[in-house]
This record gives C-alpha cells, sequence and structure tokens, in this order.
C-alpha cells in the first residue's frame, strides 16, 4: 500500500508490505500483524510521515494503538520487536474479557461426533402413535415429560442400537396441547420427539446437545438429523379385545359370546406360545357367597418368550389383587403408585390413572386388569405383528371371524352356535392341564381344587325366565341395561344391577378407547424444504386425505408469515415473500371426530437477490433424506431431484418413513416371529423355540438335553416346550416336574434317592440321567457317551446325571448343543496374511498368497517385478507398487493404448522431448524437501494439472502435447518454487520452443503467478532410465530426442539388431607396426613388438640390437628390453666392447696368485672339518645312533640336514 493520498504518492513506487491474520476458534478473535523483513518502504522517501498503527474493534470508535504509533520510527515496525517477542509481529485479542460460550461449535462438535441417524433407530419397534388419545390407548408407550412445553411419551421399552451394550435408546413422541390441533403429533425442530438413551450419563450428554443446537443457536435441524423426531406413518393400534362380567367375551377378530366355564383356560396363546395368557375363573357371588350359576373371572397369569410370569388374583375382599411375579414375589396394588414402573424381566408392572393394572411384555402385548366388586375384567393389547397365529378363548386372530371358535384340534364350530354348543363344543375344550398351567398354587392346594368338572352353568337363551319371578329386578335391570343381554344376564344372576351395570360401563369404555385408537388423523403432505427468494410470490400445493372412510376434513393455515394464504379447498398455499423475521408455517388438518395432523416445513431457505441475480437451491443445503443421493438439476432447470429412500425405508428421498416388513409375510422371511423396526426387522421365535445362525428359521430348543434335572424321574422333549412324566408308583407334582410316591416307604427303605410301595413291596427310583443298580437301592450316574445313547455329532463329554456335547478341533457347537459346524476361520479372525486369499476347508483353512506376493500364505512379500529388466520393455520405466507395477513411457515417448498393453513394452512410440523450467511464486513448505510425503506429492498434483490444462486448453497445442512429468521442485531462496518437467510432444509438433514457453507465461499455473519459463530441448542422455540405448551403445542426444550408436570398436550388425566387437587384426591394413603382432580384444586390440624390437607396437618398433653396437667385436643380446654385449675378441671388454687388453702384468699376476691362495685355504678348512665330525660319530653310543636312525625315519630330518648346511 502507499500512503494517501494515492494519487500523489502512489508515483514514487514505495510501497509498506504486511499481513493481518484474523483468528477465532469460535470463543475467542485474535488479530495477528506480520510486517515482514524490508517490506516497509515509506521511510526511504516519506521520512516525515506520522504514520498510526493499531485496531478499532466493534462498533465503536475507540482506537486501540502500540506504543510508538504517531512516531517517525514507526516506518520502520518491521524491525521493531513486537508484542509477540518476535520482531515485526504484533498479536492482539479482540473480543471482551468476559467469558464466552460458543454454542454453534460445542452444536457442532457433538453433531460430528454422531453416528448415522440408522445407527441408532435401526431396531426401534415402532413409530409414534399420531395422536394423544392413541397414546393413552397404547401400552407400549408411557408418559415421559416435555419438550418445549409440550407433553410426550416414550417407549416402555429400549431398544438397542448398533452400538449395542449400554446404548439402548426408547423412541419419544410429543404432541401439541392447541385446542385446534390438539393431541396431533409434532415432528422436526425444534418442538418434536426425539431418540432419548437409557443410560442417564448419554442421556444427560443429548440434553446438553439440545440445549447448544436448539436453545442457544439456530442449529436445531442438525441435532434432529442425529435424534429424528420420528412419524407416525405405518402405525398401527395394537389390538385390543377383552372380556369383563359373567364371562362375556371379544375375540380379536371382533366376535363377542358368553361363556361360563368354571375352571382354568387357556385364554389367548400367540404364535405358539410366544405369548401366553390364562384365566382362571370362580362361581359369582350372590349375597356374598359364590354359589351362582354363573362364572366370573378372578385371576389370570401371563408371560412371554423369555419373561417372568406375572399372576394377580381376586383378593379374599374381592375388592383388590394379588399380584405375583414368577411365583414367589408377592405385591398389591396398594404396592403401585401412578406414574411408576415396576420393571422386571422383559415385563413392567404400573398403575393406569383409573386404577387398573398395567401388565406390558416387551413384545408389545399388554393387559389392563380391572378391579370390580367381586370379579375383574381385563383388556388384552397385541400389537399387528404378532397377528397371524392364535388360539383360545379369544380366537383365531387372522381378520376372518367366521374361525373365531376353533377349538385346539383345529376344527371349528359355527360362528352362530347357541351358547350351549359354545360351552360344550368350544369353551370347555380350552380348559388347560396341570403340565399347561402357569399358575402358582397356595399351599395345600393344587390344580385340582379351582375346577369342577360337573359344574352347569344357566345359559341366556330366555333372559326373563333367569330373573326367576323377580319381576322388580328385571324392570330395574331392564331400565339400567337396556336392551345389553350380557347386562341383564349379569344382573339375573348376581341380583346386583349396580354390578352388571359396573361390567357394561367398563366393556363400553373399552370399546370407546379402542375406536378413538383406530380413528387416524388427516395425513397432510407437502415439501419439507421451501426454496423462497425475498421479493417474489412463492406458491405450493399441499395434499390431504383422510385413511378413515367417512370422516370429513377442515384443513386451516394455523399459523402462516406476512403476505401468505391457503385456500383450503385447493389447499394451496401462495406467499408473496415480504419479510424474512418470525417466519412460522403450519396448516392443520382435522377430522370430524377432533384427530389433527399438521403440515410445518422442516426448512425454510430464503435467498436474497438482487441486480438480476438468479438464486441457486442446490444439494448444498442437503435437501434430501439422510444417505439419499441428490442431483443438481442441469440448467436451465433449477432445483434438485433426490433418490430413493433407504432400503427398508418408503417416500420421496425428501421424507423417508419406516416401512413395516412384518405387515405381510411376503416383505419378510421369519419362520414364526417377526419384529418390526426401523429400516429393516428382526426374527423371533415363539416359547420353546431358538434362532437359528441365519437369523430366521427356529429350532426347537431340547429342554431335556439342555438341563437334565429339569425334570424329577422322566423328560420328554416337544415341539416347543416338554413334559415331564414319573416312574410307575410314582405320580407328578403340582410342580409338573417332581414326582412323588404313590404310597410313602418306611424311614429305612434304604433307596439311595425316593421310594414307593408296588404291590406292598419297595420299590427304589433314580432320578433322571442315573440308573439303578443290581442292589435294587443305590444309583449311578448312566455314561450316556459310553453306552452311545448320546446325540452327539462328533465328542462326548459325561456328567453327572447328563452329557456334554463338543467339536473337533476347527468346528464350533450349533446353538442345540449337539451338532457341529466347520468354523471358517476366513470370515472370523482371518488368520492370513493381509495380502494373502484364505480359502475355508472343513474343520481347517488354507493360505496362499495373492498375486503379485510370494510366501506360504501366512507370511507374503511383494515380489519387485521392476528388477527383471525386460518387465516394462526398452521404452517405458518400470515403478514397483504393492503386489503389481506399473509401466509409463520414457519422456519423449508415448502410447495410445491402455497400461496393460505398456506391460508388454511393446507400445510407447518414439515421440519429442522438451524440458520446461517454470519459477512459481508459491509457498515451498519444508515438508516438499521429501519427495515422499504428502505435502511433496500434492503439490506435485496440483502442478500437474494446473501445467497439463494449460496445453489442453489451447487449440495449438491440444492434439500434440501428450504427457507432462514434473521430475523436480526447487525451493528458491527468494521465495518461489522452481518446477521442472519434461514435455513429451508429438513428432508432428512444428511450433518450436517459443509456444511452449508463451503458453506458460501467459498464464497462471493453479493460481500461482509464474515468474519465468525456459523450454529447452531435453537431453535424454543425461538420465540412463530416460534413454533406451543397450551394451556397446552410446546414446548421443539430438534435438527433441536422441539416438544409440556403437561405441568405438563395435560396429552394428543387422541381422543380428546388435553392436558386435569389430576384429581389427583382420583388417587389410593391419593397425600395428609392419614389426609387431596384433591381438583383438573385446571392443579394441592390442599391438606389441616383436622381439628383438621396442615401441608402443603401433607407430613404432624399434631395433633393440642396432649393427655395429657392440662395436664389430663381440655379439649383441637382448636382456630386459635393453642391448647387452658378449665380447667375442680376445683383450676386447666393455659394455660395448670397446677396451683393449692394456692392463699391467703385475696386476695380472697378483689377482692369480690370490685367486689360487683362497682357494687353497677353502679346500683346508673344508678337510679338517670333515675330520673332526668323523671322531664324533665314532664316540656316539648306539642308542644315539637308534634315536638319529628313528628321527630319520620318523621324517624329522633336523640333524641331517643340518650335517648337509655345513657341509654346503
Amino acid at each position: 500500500m502507499v500512503p494517501y493520498p494515492a494519487s500523489y504518492y502512489g508515483r514514487f513506487g514505495f510501497t509498506n508490505t504486511f499481513q493481518l491474520v484474523l483468528v477465532s476458534n469460535g470463543e475467542n478473535t485474535f488479530a495477528l500483524y506480520n510486517y515482514e523483513v524490508n517490506g516497509m518502504q515509506w521511510w526511504r522517501r516519506f521520512y516525515g510521515l506520522r504514520a498510526r498503527v493499531g485496531y478499532i474493534t466493534g462498533s465503536t470508535n475507540i482506537h486501540h494503538e502500540i506504543a510508538l504509533s504517531g512516531n517517525r520510527n514507526i516506518l520502520k515496525i518491521d524491525s521493531l520487536l513486537g508484542n509477540t517477542g518476535m520482531t515485526g509481529k504484533w498479536a492482539f485479542r479482540l473480543d471482551p474479557d468476559t467469558f464466552h460460550i460458543n454454542y454453534v461449535q460445542k452444536c457442532l462438535s457433538w453433531y460430528y461426533q454422531q453416528n448415522h441417524i440408522s445407527y441408532y433407530n435401526r431396531y426401534m419397534p415402532s413409530p409414534c402413535p399420531c395422536t394423544w388419545w392413541q397414546v393413552w390407548f397404547d401400552r407400549r408407550f408411557n408418559w415421559w415429560g416435555s419438550v418445549a412445553r409440550y407433553p410426550c411419551a416414550q417407549s416402555r421399552f429400549s431398544s438397542p442400537t448398533q452400538g449395542g451394550g449400554n446404548t439402548r435408546m426408547h423412541r419419544v413422541c410429543c404432541y401439541t396441547t392447541n385446542f385446534r390441533r390438539f393431541g396431533a403429533l409434532i415432528t422436526g425442530s425444534p418442538s418434536g420427539g426425539t431418540l432419548t438413551y437409557a443410560n442417564k450419563q448419554l442421556r444427560d450428554t443429548d440434553k446438553e446437545a439440545y440445549q447448544n443446537c436448539c436453545i442457544n443457536s439456530r442449529l436445531c435441524y442438525l441435532y434432529y438429523r442425529k435424534r429424528d423426531s420420528g412419524t407416525c406413518r405405518g402405525y398401527r393400534p395394537p389390538r385390543r379385545t377383552w372380556f369383563w362380567g359373567d364371562p362375556h367375551i371379544r375375540t380379536m377378530d371382533g366376535k363377542q359370546y358368553t361363556f361360563n366355564g368354571l375352571g382354568e383356560y387357556q385364554l389367548l396363546n400367540l404364535q405358539n406360545n410366544y405369548v401366553d395368557v390364562q384365566a382362571r375363573t370362580s362361581q359369582a357371588l350372590i349375597n356374598g357367597t359364590r354359589s351362582a350359576k354363573a362364572t366370573v373371572f378372578s385371576a389370570f397369569a401371563a408371560k412371554q418368550n423369555n419373561s417372568d410370569v406375572i399372576q394377580a388374583t381376586l383378593n379374599d375382599q374381592n375388592n383388590g389383587l394379588d399380584i405375583l411375579v414368577n411365583g414367589n414375589i408377592p405385591l398389591t396394588l396398594n404396592d403401585l403408585s401412578q406414574n411408576e414402573t415396576r420393571e422386571y424381566n422383559n415385563v413392567d408392572l404400573a398403575l393406569s390413572q383409573n386404577g387398573s393394572l398395567v401388565v406390558a411384555f416387551s413384545s408389545g402385548t399388554s393387559l389392563e386388569v380391572t378391579v370390580l366388586p367381586g370379579l375383574i375384567s381385563i383388556a388384552v393389547n397385541a400389537p399387528a405383528s404378532l397377528q397371524g397365529n392364535s388360539k383360545g378363548l379369544f380366537g383365531v386372530w387372522n381378520g376372518n371371524i367366521n374361525d373365531d371358535f376353533t377349538r385346539p384340534d383345529g376344527s371349528k364350530i359355527l360362528i352362530n352356535a347357541t351358547e350351549f354348543e359354545i360351552y360344550y363344543d368350544f369353551g370347555e375344550k380350552w380348559k388347560i392341564n396341570e403340565t399347561q398351567s402357569l399358575f402358582t398354587y397356595p399351599p395345600g392346594t393344587t390344580y385340582q381344587n379351582f375346577t369342577d368338572p360337573d359344574f352347569l352353568p344357566l345359559f341366556s337363551d330366555n333372559i326373563t325366565a333367569l330373573f326367576g319371578g323377580d319381576n322388580d329386578l328385571y324392570q330395574q335391570a331392564l331400565s339400567s341395561c337396556g336392551n345389553n343381554i350380557p347386562c341383564l344376564y349379569d344382573a339375573s344372576q348376581t341380583l346386583n344391577v349396580e354390578l352388571a351395570v359396573q361390567g357394561k360401563d367398563t366393556a363400553d369404555g373399552y370399546q370407546e378407547a379402542e375406536n378413538q385408537a383406530e380413528n387416524f388423523p388427516p395425513v397432510i403432505t407437502g415439501p419439507t424444504t421451501l426454496n423462497v427468494t425475498y421479493g417474489k410470490v412463492y406458491t405450493t400445493a399441499l395434499s390431504v386425505s383422510d385413511p378413515n372412510t367417512g370422516d370429513t376434513v377442515t384443513v386451516t393455515a394455523d399459523s402462516a408469515p406476512l403476505g401468505a394464504s391457503f385456500n383450503p379447498t385447493s389447499y394451496q398455499f401462495t406467499w408473496n415473500v415480504s419479510t424474512y423475521t418470525n417466519i412460522s408455517i403450519q396448516i392443520v388438518a382435522k377430522d370430524s371426530k377432533n384427530a389433527a395432523s399438521i403440515y410445518s416445513p422442516a426448512q425454510i431457505i430464503m435467498c436474497y437477490c438482487a441486480n438480476g441475480g438468479t438464486c441457486d437451491y442446490t444439494c448444498a443445503n442437503f435437501p434430501c433424506y439422510e444417505n439419499v443421493t441428490c442431483t443438481d438439476n442441469v440448467a436451465p432447470l433449477t432445483g434438485y431431484t433426490c433418490g430413493s429412500c433407504p432400503q427398508g425405508y418408503t417416500g420421496d428421498g425428501i421424507l423417508c418413513s419406516d416401512f413395516d416388513e412384518c405387515a405381510s409375510s411376503a416383505t419378510n422371511n421369519c419362520q414364526q416371529v417377526c419384529v418390526n423396526t426401523i429400516g429393516g426387522y428382526t426374527c423371533d421365535c415363539q416359547s420353546g423355540y431358538q434362532l437359528n445362525a441365519d437369523g430366521k428359521t427356529c429350532l426347537d430348543i431340547d429342554e431335556c438335553f439342555k438341563n437334565s434335572q429339569i425334570c424329577g424321574q422322566n423328560c420328554t422333549n416337544t415341539n416347543g416346550s416338554y413334559f415331564c412324566s414319573c416312574n410307575s408308583g410314582f405320580y407328578l407334582n403340582s410342580d409338573n416336574k417332581t414326582c412323588i410316591a404313590a404310597t410313602s416307604c418306611s424311614s429305612n427303605n434304604n433307596c439311595s434317592e425316593s421310594c414307593t410301595l408296588i404291590n406292598g413291596k419297595v420299590q427304589c427310583a433314580c432320578k433322571n440321567g442315573y440308573v439303578l443298580q443290581p442292589d435294587g437301592v443305590s444309583c449311578k450316574d448312566l455314561d450316556e457317551c459310553a453306552d452311545q445313547t448320546d446325540t452327539c455329532q462328533m465328542l462326548c463329554n459325561n456328567t453327572l446325571g447328563g452329557y456334554q456335547c463338543r467339536c473337533s478341533i476347527g468346528y464350533s457347537l450349533n446353538i442345540d448343543g449337539k451338532t457341529c459346524s466347520d468354523i471358517n476361520e476366513c470370515g472370523t479372525s482371518y488368520p492370513c496374511h493381509s495380502n494373502a486369499n484364505c480359502q475355508n476347508t472343513p474343520g481347517s483353512y488354507i493360505c496362499s498368497c495373492n498375486s503379485g506376493y510370494t510366501g506360504n500364505g501366512k507370511t507374503c512379500t511383494d515380489i519387485n517385478e521392476c528388477s527383471s529388466s525386460n518387465s516394462c520393455g526398452n521404452n517405458a520405466n518400470c515403478f514397483n507398487s504393492a503386489g503389481s507395477y506399473n509401466c509409463q513411457c520414457k519422456p519423449g515417448f508415448y502410447s495410445t493404448s491402455p497400461t496393460s498393453n505398456i506391460l508388454n513394452g511393446n507400445s510407447c512410440q518414439k515421440e519429442t522431448a522438451y524440458e520446461l523450467t517454470i519459477t512459481i511464486d508459491a509457498p515451498f513448505n519444508a515438508l516438499m524437501n521429501d519427495k515422499n510425503s504428502t505435502a511433496y506429492k500434492n503439490e506435485v498434483s496440483k502442478l500437474h494439472t494446473a501445467i497439463s490444462s494449460a496445453y489442453q486448453n489451447d487449440s495449438r497445442t491440444s492434439n500434440e502435447v501428450k504427457v507432462v512429468t514434473i521430475t523436480n521442485l526447487t525451493n528458491l531462496r527468494q521465495g518461489g518454487i522452481v518446477v521442472d518437467c519434461i514435455l513429451t510432444v508429438l513428432k508432428n509438433y512444428t511450433q518450436g520452443t517459443a509456444l511452449l514457453k508463451n503458453i506458460i507465461q501467459t498464464g497462471a499455473i493453479s493460481s500461482y503467478v509464474v515468474q519465468s519459463v525456459n523450454v529447452t530441448d531435453y537431453n535424454e542422455c543425461n538420465n540412463p532410465q530416460d534413454y533406451s540405448c543397450v551394451g556397446n551403445q552410446q546414446c548421443i542426444n539430438t534435438v527433441g530426442s536422441y539416438t544409440c550408436n556403437c561405441s568405438t570398436g563395435y560396429q552394428f550388425n543387422a541381422s543380428l539388431q546388435l553392436c558386435i566387437d569389430i576384429n581389427e587384426c583382420q583388417k587389410s591394413v593391419s593397425p600395428c607396426h609392419q614389426n609387431s603382432s596384433c591381438t583383438n580384444t573385446v571392443g579394441s586390440y592390442q599391438c606389441q613388438c616383436n622381439n628383438g624390437y621396442i615401441g608402443d607396437g603401433k607407430l613404432s618398433c624399434t631395433l633393440i640390437c642396432t649393427p655395429n653396437y657392440c662395436s664389430g667385436q663381440g655379439i649383441c643380446h637382448v636382456v630386459n628390453n635393453a642391448p647387452r654385449c658378449k665380447c667375442t675378441i680376445p683383450g676386447v671388454s666393455g659394455d660395448r666392447c670397446t677396451q683393449s687388453a692394456s692392463l699391467a702384468s703385475g696386476t695380472i699376476i697378483g689377482i692369480s696368485l690370490g685367486s689360487i691362495f683362497g682357494t687353497l685355504l677353502i679346500i683346508a678348512f673344508m678337510l679338517r672339518y670333515y675330520y673332526i665330525g668323523k671322531a664324533k660319530r665314532e664316540t656316539s653310543t648306539s642308542s644315539d645312533l637308534i634315536a638319529a636312525t628313528n628321527l630319520k625315519h620318523g621324517g624329522i630330518t633336523y640333524e641331517e640336514n643340518k650335517s648337509q648346511e655345513y657341509h654346503f
């Protein structure tokens, strides 16, 4: 920047350059000033300026300036020590000192830590009830609390998430209390329901997230993306059936009849004992005694698969219930309080607002037990997922009323049968026996105490006759009951009109509740996102329908922004968008029974376009349902298109809801029980069965095998159950398991187990799994494994009273505890190397390395294909990779073939190569010094794309410049990066280097300013990897290419296509001197002068003994390549025989006499030594001679050698 005014100061060319960085973590904001060294230039010319340095923050005019602000020395601020302790660097905090919480950051932090919504709601068993009335009716939900002032209910039982463990969650559904839309389900943010953890710690974390996203920030829509409010799409209320009074029963399909049996009966059995409800009747009270010829219900017992057994019995005062959990936990109604839930194993106990006992099972089945004077009435609610397999007094639940009177053997009686026929041919057939009973009997009583096969009730064929002439009672009953036959019957049998009316009112209440539950609110739908433009009119049409026939629907705009209108006939919503604050849109559809539903867009995206701009509503705003593909519409169309809903959901891609696969057997593959979940379903089994490993089919549980002591003596397994029996002389106890002797033995019977008397004789018996010994009194464990009476597929391990099955190594025990399945080691722990293939085999597995690797399968090593020189051929470079390799044409070569052909090495054709060097104004990261770093690779990739695009986008080079290869990035000290490239250009390119340079120089490279460009011929010969010359060849660089020439001493052989050695010695003119010999070598030759000659063998070989070298007085010989003379003339000597015999005779005589005397002296000395040695040998002992001989013969010749040495 230049000083103000720039019009004056700008002409001098002195600028100040510095950097301001604003940094924020969302809570605090800082300003960082960086004054680059030598970046401040004003002082060089404008030394008198008084510059000010500081900042203004917020809307105030308060200036915050540093100490030297306004001082002339401030112009050299780049050399001053800043408040950071570093030269030229200042930092300032801009936000207030008070503590600031960034709720947006906290919300986003929570959001990005969450999984996809299906992770949480995958196993939610039911959508929300559509109205608050349905909530009160549906015992699968209970009161939870409120969200944004609105009442909410939650699913009674938590459901697992994909996280397992303590991450189970409840579905929360919220409903409006506004008069015009009372009880309507609220969906979406900020007041809709949610998902809530059962675990308190996790639940508190979500509460904080809701506060941060929905209360303290405007990101509530993000919260609901991870904790969706749910809809009521696919919701079906449970089917309700009931009985009351002198048993008047309404079947699951709606048939009403009266049955006055006395005893214990199968009321309802769903999915082959998955849910089992039994009831007990007693004679009705007349004047305080149970003597009526009619019966009432007085107790029930119920359970579902894997739950505790709940039993409730009318107390002795006939005004309350005695409750028993699993036969050993006693309770009364007084022990329960409203808004309290007692939780047991897969079953809850609660007290309703009207004082009824609520028994809710995790399957969604529930019972409501109401106490009336002297009797109880029961309503049973069952989810639609259990429809299709039911039996008992409540009939067959399949939507067909005509088969409701189906007996245990599958046969039926007519639906219009008489009361007499119903009693004998249907009702009494459903009386249970001791084995089937769920009841726990008081001490001293058994099943027999609660049944009377001889009891005969009065039937209601003639109501008037039942009053026995008591006309006053009849008229009173007629006045109170009207023509309600069950009410009149109860009054005649109990003589209590008030009690009869109470029973009638209870039944009417059940019916009214069912009617409300079966009434669904209208369905009103519209776009989930409104894309509106400020200043323009937005129009959309809503869709409205009602699922109940005959309902009248009224649609009104309960809340709309300024300028909006709604047509209640065409359901068209129109909005002249003129405000962008306090926007709320709620369209309410209400039926004639006051059931309401609300349409409110989940999101309103408002665009403010000025100066002819166009709003772009794209997928950037994530308008589609989560994980649904969003596609922007191609211009000139605007908007977007959403793909299909995820599997297990149905909808338009914008709004998706759960699809109930359990509603039809055609949409699930469960063998027995289907349980719907959000986005899918799971399979379950009826009581007495367990789910197979395939998660679909069911396997009978062999209770006798799993627990050999389950029965006292004999156990027999049946499909879905078992029964116990006793040996002769014993009978089954009331627990249906243990055995009691028919006749007790004396205490000294000696039996080790149990004893009975048969025909007056003691008979000992053993418990199950043991056998009576020959002594008749003791019992011994039965070794089923040794007797081969076991049912194990592989290995058997005997235990006391039973046995256990085991499997061989490589196999696992199936859930039946008997059979074995091969362990697929490849699908579990994967024992092979990560680069190996695992093949499962029976009881074992085989590992084999993948292609491109070598090893034994447990350890695999990459094969370096590039170690072979011919992997890619001569014209391509080989790059090894994990398990493979790839070939790239060398610079100056190009291939139009796919990579697979390059692997064959034959498709890279010679083209032209140029060396391109670009200097760009780009920052150099220190990490780029490592070519293997991500920073270096990313920068190379970015620059490669930019350079390639520059040539491809220019019509003059788009077809000629084929390959850009970046070889190196270099950091410049003064700033910037030098990019070294190789361009591969087709041979037909004729524009030269100027165009290649100009295209780069006139543009920017990936937003970087180009400082300089240089294009030269690429010298392939500088890098052995870039040329394909082989042995005996030399690389010769040419313009745009290179050639391979034979090296000196070689010549090209056309037939062999090789450079072969030249035999220079066979040339017509020898390369050696005429006085030398020629020897060929690889790539060359050697010359050696002949004997008697000396020289280099090529240019000279000179005669060593030249003529007259010995002066004509001797013979010349060559010794060590030098001449030597042997004089042949007497009296002539010297190196070249040039000295004559002119020495003095005295000298000659003296030399001769001295030589003779010296010779004689040596001979004398030798003779003396000989005689002395001889004398010593003659005086030596025989043992010495032996020793000397041994030494000699032993190969040790030291003495003898020493003697010879002296002789010499």
